[in-house]
C-alpha cells in the first residue's frame, strides 16, 4: 500500500497504482481541472485532507510520498508533526520520500528523521569533470537539468 500526500492532480498516485500499489492520493484540492478529480478513471482512492495531518491508519503503508505543498512548511513544530504522522502510518521496514523541498530545510528534516529512528538513504554523488562542466553550463544558460532533491528514509523494522 502507498499514499501520496500533496498529490495535486494525482499523476504520481496514478503511476503507483499502475505499478501495482493500492494507492491513496491525499490533497486539499479535489477539483476537476486542478486537484484529485483530474483523472476520474484512475483507481486510486482520493482523500481530501490536511497535508500535515493526513488520516493515515497506523502501520498501513509500505510507502509514503510527500510530493508537493511541503515547502510552505516553515514552522519547526509542523515538521515534527509530519515526521510523527509518517512514523505512525508506515509499517516496519516501510519507506518514505519527501520531494520538492527547499535545500535550506533538508538538514533539519533529516535530523528529525534520524531522531525518530529512521534510516536515511545516502544521496547519490555526481562525479566527473564532464558532469560538473555540464552543470555549470546549465546554470549559466538558466537551465536546470538536475532532478529535484528528495529525502528517502526507511522505518526500522
Amino acid at each position: 500500500e502507498a499514499a501520496v500526500i500533496g498529490a495535486e492532480t494525482g499523476w504520481l498516485a496514478y503511476g503507483l497504482d499502475v505499478a501495482g500499489y493500492a494507492t491513496a492520493a491525499i490533497d486539499v484540492r479535489t477539483g476537476e481541472k486542478y486537484g484529485l478529480g483530474v483523472y476520474p478513471i484512475a483507481r486510486y482512492m482520493r482523500v481530501q485532507a490536511d497535508l500535515l495531518d493526513p488520516p493515515l491508519a497506523a502501520g498501513a503503508y509500505d510507502l509514503l510520498v510527500y510530493q508537493e505543498g511541503l515547502p510552505a512548511v516553515d514552522d519547526e513544530t509542523r515538521w515534527d508533526i509530519l515526521v510523527k504522522n509518517a512514523q505512525r502510518g508506515l509499517r516496519s521496514g516501510g519507506w518514505m520520500a519527501i520531494m520538492a523541498f527547499d535545500l535550506v530545510t533538508a538538514d533539519p528534516i533529516e535530523a528529525r528523521l534520524r531522531a525518530a529512528g529512521m534510516t536515511l538513504m545516502e544521496k547519490p554523488q555526481r562525479q566527473g569533470m564532464r558532469v560538473k562542466l555540464g552543470d555549470i553550463r546549465d546554470r549559466v544558460l538558466g537551465r536546470n537539468q538536475t532532478a529535484p532533491p528528495v529525502i528517502v528514509a526507511q522505518k526500522k523494522g
